[in-house]
């Protein structure tokens, strides 16, 4: 049989519980920063256009990167953490913001022709829900329709990477 106080205990856990669960918020997706097209850095990491502090660091490297290895880090840009394997594609109007690691590259959308806004000699192209960035010195993203929206909680209102291929060959694929 269960004593007063015992009885007084449990009615008193059983309401204070309730007034947290009352008073608990749900938990809202923390969307990351997508990172600048340029940084121009001081030595102390202060990006001189924007006033903003930005600093990278590597976390967990597993073998040698470059041969089969891998590195995870993250960069400090825009205001917040983004680590340097996520692939991302926003897109404003026609305006698409490809993004891998800490760098972004835009391009303007006209028909079916993704032209670059600065002349790195990168490119765009679509093919249903596939988008391929190719990089000057070879470098190839490939990003998913598919794989956006609430799949990724980096901006990506429009599509996430699917794989890299370094122009060594290495390839890296994302599942």
């Amino acid at each position: 049989m269960i004593g007063r106080s015992a009885r007084t205990l449990f009615a008193s856990i059983v309401a204070g519980v309730l007034v947290l669960l009352a008073h608990a918020q749900t938990a809202e997706a923390q969307t990351q920063p997508t990172p600048p097209e340029h940084y121009t850095l001081d030595p102390k990491g202060v990006d001189l256009v924007t006033g903003k502090f930005v600093i990278s660091a590597t976390d967990v490297v597993i073998g040698q990167p470059g041969q089969g290895g891998i590195a995870f880090g993250r960069i400090w840009a825009n205001g917040g953490w983004r680590d340097n394997l996520t692939g991302t594609i926003q897109v404003t109007g026609s305006t698409y913001t490809v993004s891998f690691g800490g760098r972004s590259e835009l391009f303007t959308l006209s028909g079916s022709t993704f032209t670059p806004v600065s002349n790195t000699g990168s490119t765009l192209s679509q093919s249903g829900a596939i988008l391929t960035y190719t990089q000057a010195e070879g470098t190839i993203a490939t990003y998913s329709t598919v794989y956006s929206g609430s799949t990724s909680p980096y901006a990506a209102n429009n599509a996430a990477i699917m794989s890299l291929q370094q122009p060594d060959g290495e390839k890296l694929e994302w599942f």
